[in-house]
């Protein structure tokens, strides 16, 4: 069956028919080298690559071409040094479409090459004090690397203490608010020139215990806590995600496929046969919180089931901890006996055709944590693949996003559920001249699915 057969295809005849969707960007904004505005020639190329699965921050790399004074000028000062980066949407002809929303973001930037050139002797002998023979020199390429200011001090931060009555939620929500007041007047966390937190999204944690106390041993750092309490208390049974981008604090369950429906923000993907559809200049459409994509690129596909339920295992056993003091036992008549029903916990994820069962006790036997001994399992449920976006706009991608994959079945177009894991975008030119400024985004996009079969059972 061909897409064009396809229910989906009337949204892609509605791409192809709207003028001017944004394909293009203007880069650009200013160097600031201890607080003043620092001349540089021009932007080459922005990267940023996100795995939202893994850490709680991205990789951002801006490369500019500076003369060899305002290079020297750079690595004095490299500990003090920012860039505000601006990406604007703009016509293939060059103008600015002033109607749509500019991204305007600070950041601290740190050259991944600091190389001092008079140390290397590389300043050569005619070159004078004032530099006016450097700088009609060759230019000196550099790359910085880009880090959210508020991202540069929660990462030296510390926390700990004893926080009575509350759930993982409120703790989350609560100390990952870095220096966030309650009474923060709204407008100022629109605002562009904002640097700090803008506030935290958590979706809600399948640990909805309220505990008497929760123990963070002093000194733990900020950064670390969500995943300590992962480890410790137990926050999502499909594995816990949190990233840092934009200035907002993200919380999500990295395998959990049943919360499409229960997002405003979602990312539908068209998977679209190269040989249908071999060039498309507009790729993408945005309405109303929803993103809908059109893939045409390579497509990467991994199934780690067989090597999850052979060597992880297929399901769990295990007792509460809790229930050691002075409930695991009844004695009664100077008689102890112990209910291996009650006390003993068990389930099978999910049944293997072969009907190998392959059920493991947690490492300790006993514990009031199952989250964090179900994450490894549920691997087994989803497939992650991977899919290029062409001509893309990475900025309305956020960690966690639920995403509808739409691909190309035997006998129709058919449908699997999943979440963004990781984004990696490169932002350049096509001939990387210095009077070229149009810019574009090319974006691949890992996401995990829902096994087809299991999606198949529903």
């Amino acid at each position: 069956m061909s897409v064009r057969e396809s229910t989906t295809y009337k949204e892609l005849l509605t791409l192809m028919k709207t003028p001017g969707r944004v394909v293009h960007w203007r880069l650009g904004g200013t160097l600031l080298v201890k607080g003043q505005r620092t001349k540089y020639t021009n932007i080459v190329k922005h990267a940023t690559k996100h795995l939202y699965g893994e850490r709680y921050y991205g990789d951002t790399y801006l490369t500019v071409k500076v003369d060899p004074v305002v290079y020297r000028h750079i690595v004095k000062y490299k500990n003090d040094v920012q860039f505000e980066l601006t990406k604007a949407q703009q016509s293939p002809d060059g103008i600015v479409n002033t109607e749509v929303k500019r991204y305007v973001q600070l950041f601290n930037a740190y050259l991944t090459d600091p190389v001092d050139p008079a140390i290397m002797a590389t300043l050569g002998n005619d070159e004078d004090k004032k530099g006016t023979v450097v700088q009609a020199s060759n230019q000196v390429e550099i790359t910085f690397q880009l880090i959210e200011p508020v991202v540069a001090d929660l990462r030296l931060e510390e926390v700990g203490g004893i926080f009575r009555n509350v759930t993982i939620e409120k703790l989350l929500r609560t100390l990952l608010s870095y220096k966030l007041g309650p009474d923060e007047n709204p407008e100022t966390l629109k605002d562009e020139k904002y640097t700090g937190i803008r506030g935290v999204d958590i979706m809600p944690p399948d640990n909805a215990r309220v505990y008497d106390h929760i123990v963070i041993p002093n000194g733990t750092r900020l950064y670390e806590l969500p995943k300590q309490l992962q480890e410790d208390y137990g926050v999502y049974a499909s594995g816990l995600g949190w990233h840092i981008v934009r200035g907002w604090c993200f919380f999500y369950p990295l395998l959990n496929y049943t919360l499409f429906t229960q997002r405003e923000k979602t990312l539908t993907i068209l998977n679209v046969p190269v040989t249908e559809i071999p060039v498309m200049e507009r790729t993408f459409l945005h309405r109303s919180g929803q993103l809908y994509v059109f893939s045409t690129g390579d497509t990467a596909f991994f199934d780690r089931t067989e090597h999850v339920q052979l060597n992880k295992g297929t399901g769990l056993r295990m007792s509460r901890a809790s229930d050691l003091l002075d409930k695991f036992v009844v004695t009664s008549q100077n008689k102890t006996t112990f209910n291996k029903a009650e006390k003993v916990a068990g389930f099978i994820l999910e049944e293997r055709p072969d009907k190998k069962v392959n059920v493991r006790h947690t490492p300790v036997h006993f514990t009031d944590n199952p989250f964090k001994h179900t994450t490894p399992l549920s691997e087994s449920m989803g497939t992650p693949v991977v899919v290029e976006w062409d001509r893309s706009a990475p900025e309305l991608l956020y960690p966690g996003m639920q995403v509808k994959f739409l691909f190309k079945g035997e006998e129709r177009i058919e449908s699997l559920v999943g979440t963004l894991i990781g984004a990696e975008s490169i932002t350049a030119t096509k001939t990387g001249a210095l009077t070229d400024v149009n810019f574009i985004s090319r974006t691949r996009l890992i996401i995990n699915l829902i096994r087809r079969d299991l999606s198949e059972g529903e």
